[in-house]
């Protein structure tokens, strides 16, 4: 988990809240996308590319118009720009200033309450989400297969393909195709969404041939065995 939109009013009243959450998402070290130049308003292709270039979002629901009957809503491209990114399914939460009314699906969807007044705990459950989530995520990490012949023909082969997956628990997850990557002293598979405890497999077919590893740690090579015969479960 790399990068994370953030969605906000462009009202002075805010530009505090905005920096502050913006130090908040760096100090986990995740680069912040915004819709700045556009300034606030509707959804546009351009915002909506954005979004979905990130991993995660996190909106700013603050006060805007006032109602009649008491209250406020938030500003509606925020509200936007929230909806489609749960419509993506990317990770997303939405902090709600106080007096901020909160119907629909919005009574459905995470969210952390704000207050101007005493923002300490608003901040803290944010930081707590964002971790969460980037736990979640895992991390990528780079193995060196081996063989080392084998490994320099996989990517030199126009007949090849390479598969990992993912062992947690003792339960396989599903095959994932992978890039052999050549580079001084070895080809390597970069490999994203591993977990501190996983193991990791790599399934290659090179012509007509077919290796496999056993599920090993993340932290040791991937030694590759040909295969007697018979396609990889």
């Amino acid at each position: 988990m790399k990068r994370v939109f953030l969605s906000f009013s462009f009202h002075p009243e805010d530009r505090d809240l905005v920096h502050d959450v913006e130090q908040l998402l760096a100090s986990h070290d995740l680069a912040v996308v915004t819709g700045r130049v556009a300034g606030g308003g509707q959804l546009t292709e351009e915002i909506t590319k954005r979004i979905q270039g990130c991993d995660a979002l996190v909106a700013l629901a603050t006060r805007g118009a006032a109602l009649n009957a008491g209250g406020y809503v938030s500003h509606p491209w925020v509200l936007d720009e929230f909806a489609h990114a749960r419509s993506l399914d990317k990770k997303a939460v939405a902090l709600f200033e106080d007096q901020v009314q909160i119907a629909g699906a919005w009574a459905h969807h995470e969210r952390i309450e704000y207050r101007r007044d005493h923002p300490l705990p608003a901040f803290l459950r944010l930081s707590d989400t964002v971790g969460y989530w980037k736990r979640s995520a895992g991390r990528t990490v780079k193995i060196q297969l081996r063989p080392s012949e084998l490994a320099h023909s996989l990517w030199k082969a126009k007949s090849s393909s390479c598969m990992y997956r993912l062992v947690s628990g003792g339960i396989p997850g599903p095959w994932i195709p992978a890039t052999p990557i050549p580079e001084p002293g070895g080809t390597s598979l970069w490999i994203g969404g591993v977990q501190d405890d996983d193991l990791i497999q790599v399934s290659v077919k090179l012509q007509k041939a077919q290796w496999q590893s056993p599920a090993a740690s993340q932290w040791m090579p991937i030694e590759l065995t040909r295969l007697s015969g018979g396609a990889s479960s």
